[in-house]
């Protein structure tokens, strides 16, 4: 629908050139829920191989309750980030070894946030830095308080950064906050030379696929939006950095993930109290919403730099559930047109690649 049939693999830097791409511009029909045509896949047939919940934070018993099934499927892993809850305890390295330990699943990589690490990699506690698990720093954008020299320092040093983009880029008509994230990104990795050799490790984003944005704002009016229209140019533009990828991960829209029914529900489950034709309803909404942003990624990075995770970035303030969002999500990435190999890419192979030893 809002891709091809078969996803542009990741543009390299080959195909750079100043100011970036600017992507076509699509006809509101192709993410109508009227269109005629019809979906590309019957998304409840599309499965991944495996999956690796890329971004699961410190509630990991929560986490295995609302997996349910998932957890029979072919789990490879989870990447466990270690961003403390509001009222939850500090994290210590007691309570680090119990999340370990009380793991059901392997866990690919841990991500530390950076004031664990108090801005110095030597200084991150030992019971991260001794645990079998690769480790990656959790980084907010925040231009004066982190500079591209300290990412560039964590990527040199062997470590994946996750980048969390902790404002609303729906709210602003302006590029400025936009060309200086895309500004600080190219720093961080190209050290400000495009000679200077390039770290590589991976820049991970989150927080922009999809943004934040209100659902009280019409689909057809957001399409036709000057903030819409800069998010499909500048992911275009960020796209071209090397070594950066984005999170797949529940938006901040102010609201939880609609349900979706169990796993292997029956036609009387799906139509229960559980789930209500509301919550279908709104879920149908999600669906429309999450589109118009995924495809403009997928344009841009290409499925080989899309990462699935189920838990919002560290800056949202909305709730979702794991099994929610991953039914969600994988029915979009089946509706657009995404083929195996590249639904196998986003929910899992590639953050094994990226964030694995």
């Amino acid at each position: 629908m809002s891709t091809t049939t078969n996803p542009p693999p990741s543009p390299g830097i080959s195909s750079r050139r100043p100011g970036g791409k600017i992507p076509p511009k699509l006809p509101l029909s192709v993410f109508s829920a009227g269109n005629a045509a019809p979906l590309s896949a019957d998304p409840t047939k599309v499965f991944p191989n495996a999956i690796v919940d890329a971004n699961v934070n410190l509630q990991l018993s929560e986490w295995s309750e609302q997996a349910g099934d998932l957890i029979k499927k072919p789990i490879s892993g989870v990447v466990l980030a270690l961003h403390t809850q509001e009222g939850q305890p500090p994290l210590d390295e007691e309570r680090f070894n119990a999340l370990i330990q009380s793991s059901k699943v392997p866990i690919t990589a841990i991500i530390a946030p950076t004031h664990l690490a108090d801005r110095g990699i030597s200084k991150l506690p030992s019971y991260i830095t001794s645990s079998p698990s690769p480790f990656a720093f959790g980084v907010s954008f925040a231009p004066g308080s982190t500079t591209p020299d300290d990412i560039r320092l964590i990527l040199s040093a062997g470590h994946v950064v996750d980048l969390d983009v902790p404002w609303n880029s729906q709210q602003s008509e302006s590029d400025s906050e936009w060309n200086a994230l895309e500004d600080f990104i190219g720093k961080a990795v190209t050290g400000g030379s495009e000679d200077s050799s390039k770290p590589t490790k991976a820049i991970v984003i989150s927080n922009l696929l999809p943004p934040p944005h209100s659902l009280h704002v019409p689909i057809v009016k957001l399409m036709k939006s000057t903030v819409y229209q800069k998010y499909q140019e500048h992911i275009s533009s960020l796209s071209f950095v090397p070594n950066v990828y984005i999170k797949f991960l529940p938006p901040n829209w102010e609201d939880p993930t609609p349900p979706s029914p169990a796993p292997f529900a029956t036609t009387s489950d799906t139509t229960g109290p559980s789930v209500t034709s509301q919550d279908a309803q709104a879920k149908d909404e999600w669906k429309q919403r999450v589109r118009i942003y995924l495809g403009p990624a997928l344009d841009a990075f290409g499925y080989s730099r899309i990462i699935f995770g189920t838990s919002p970035s560290p800056s949202s303030t909305s709730a979702s559930n794991a099994h929610d969002w991953y039914t969600l999500a994988r029915e979009v990435v089946a509706e657009v047109g995404v083929e195996q190999e590249g639904v196998d890419a986003i929910f899992g192979k590639t953050a094994q690649t990226v964030y694995g030893r």
